[in-house]
């Protein structure tokens, strides 16, 4: 069974909890950050190892499920992993003000996989629990079975992930903000994140200008447009993440420096 780390000074968010006990995670909640670098070096004893296993995309079968409470010192708690040369394994940010768009930032860039806002309803926050856990199992090491490998001009291929095909049918529904394919594989984004993957969805292949993702996108914006244009990037970094971390999906956001952003 898989474990889940719960770091928070307050009570848990309940729709999570049930997210990850819904996948099979049996959840352990610590209060402080001493306790839970212990609990994470107790329930995962090859975290250290984790950095060769990340290189491969995979995940150990030990390798515990991290959600911590920004409110409660996550931040800090990340900082001191980091220094401690300790690998972050699949880590879940809760913020229940979001009142700071320095602490998504900071987040992202400590490889953080998904970030809860306060917008997040309890169904979408148990589901993003749920398929934190189901990231995890499909990404844990699995036996790779021997293939021929075809060597063109001296140039070894890519080892591309497997993106959409020809064949593949992506079935984008902005009322459930889900992305699904083939009746299979599916996505369910935050309503921000919605707002934003329907303009850029409708418009792919075409430039959206930055006032206008603003627009769509930040239900609050604030005075400042410079904040704007930095609120904006954080979100467009968080979907970013997590279109690139689903399978089979074969569109990505690119910036188009001093003119806005485009899918293709």
């Amino acid at each position: 069974m898989k474990i889940g780390i719960y770091f928070t000074t307050g009570k848990p968010d309940e729709a999570i909890v049930r997210g990850l006990a819904g996948a099979g995670c049996s959840v352990q909640v610590t209060c402080t950050i001493a306790d839970t670098r212990a609990a994470l070096e107790n329930v995962g004893a090859r975290l250290r190892a984790l950095r060769t296993l990340r290189k491969r995309r995979t995940y150990d079968a030990t390798t515990p499920i991290l959600v911590a409470d920004i409110q409660s010192g996550a931040l800090a708690l990340l900082d001191i992993l980091q220094e401690q040369k300790i690998e972050l394994p699949l880590t879940m940010l809760v913020d229940t003000l979001g009142n700071d768009i320095q602490v998504p930032l900071r987040a992202l860039q400590h490889g953080v996989k998904d970030y809860i806002l306060p917008e997040d309803d309890p169904n979408m926050r148990e589901h993003r629990a749920r398929q934190l856990v189901e990231r995890t199992l499909s990404l844990m090491a699995k036996p790779k079975s021997l293939s021929t490998v075809v060597i063109r001009n001296g140039v070894m291929p890519s080892s591309r992930p497997a993106y959409l095909s020809s064949v593949d049918k992506l079935i984008w529904d902005p009322v459930s903000l889900t992305i699904q394919i083939n009746d299979e594989d599916f996505l369910r984004l935050s309503p921000m994140e919605g707002r934003t993957f329907d303009l850029l969805y409708s418009r792919r292949g075409h430039t959206v200008p930055i006032e206008e993702l603003i627009e769509i996108t930040l239900s609050e914006k604030d005075s400042s447009p410079d904040k704007n244009i930095q609120l904006l990037r954080t979100h467009l970094a968080r979907l970013r993440r997590r279109l690139a971390d689903h399978p089979r999906f074969g569109y990505r956001i690119e910036n188009m420096r001093g003119s806005g952003y485009t899918l293709i």
